[in-house]
């Protein structure tokens, strides 16, 4: 079934080396390459792990040069506001025209690791000019163990955001799977707010997503290479629900949000 039915596109995935790496963790093009190719994952949205820990540069210019040659690789670069500078003398809808100029449609914000307020008075302008043009969002919260979903998760925030930009297509990373009576109320209120499933382990949960609320809301995404993409990938596959709702999870919600981003 996995072969020839599922085309898997990973939303959630970085490259190269993080301020502190695991033993044996993979980094390199090649080597998340090779485990896409275990996994029969076609695809992956990538940004790169340099981001995670010091901010969008160097890190999103090394990114397109180290993908290059890979076209299983789309781009993601990650923001942030700009009021400290630290991207540059450019304004942020400049920023983002560049983005979409050298075929990056999609934008990773890092809230905890980065300190980052996601209050309209500090992230209006970005999220703004990011619904303009209807590029995802994802953001990554940095959740380890999923115990920390209860204090790392500004759950107020993303209603806000979610609210304000209704056209902004919002994906929550890695959110672990204690947080159905904080993630339901939104799922049932947005149609623009989605997860990815990398770490969604609540018993039943892809299965009653998508009966309350559409499987238009879940995305496939593993963590690779800091996490593997068996767990993800075996609730998918093993999950009740249909065929049809697999394939959207497995990557056709994905590409949906990519060809509805306006260049």
């Amino acid at each position: 079934m996995l072969k020839n039915e599922i085309d898997l596109f990973d939303c959630n995935s970085t490259i190269g080396k993080r301020a502190v790496r695991n033993p044996g963790c993979a980094y390199t093009p090649k080597d998340i390459v090779s485990i896409m190719d275990y996994y029969k994952i076609s695809r992956a949205l990538i940004s790169h792990a340099m981001c995670e820990g010091n901010g969008p540069f160097p890190g999103n210019e090394i990114l397109l040069s180290e993908i290059n040659e890979y076209d299983r690789f789309i781009p993601c670069w990650v923001l942030l506001p700009n009021s400290t500078g630290e991207l540059g003398d450019k304004k942020i809808s400049d920023l983002v025209n560049e983005m979409l100029e050298r075929g990056v449609k999609a934008a990773k914000i890092y809230p905890y690791n980065h300190r980052l307020c996601l209050s309209e008075w500090c992230m209006r302008e970005l999220l703004s000019t990011l619904e303009e043009h209807r590029i995802p969002l994802l953001m990554d919260f940095g959740i380890v163990h999923y115990s920390e979903s209860s204090w790392k998760i500004p759950w107020n925030d993303v209603y806000e955001i979610c609210k304000n930009h209704k056209n902004l297509p919002v994906i929550l990373l890695r959110i672990g799977g204690n947080v159905n009576r904080n993630l339901f109320p939104l799922l049932d209120k947005f149609e623009n707010l989605h997860i990815d499933i990398s770490y969604y382990i609540s018993n039943g949960g892809l299965e009653i997503i998508c009966e309350k609320f559409g499987a238009s809301h879940l995305l496939f995404g593993t963590g690779m290479p800091a996490y593997s993409p068996a767990g993800p990938l075996s609730m998918l596959l093993y999950s009740g629900v249909p065929l049809r709702d697999k394939k959207m999870i497995g990557g056709e919600n994905m590409d949906r949000l990519l060809k509805s981003v306006i260049i």
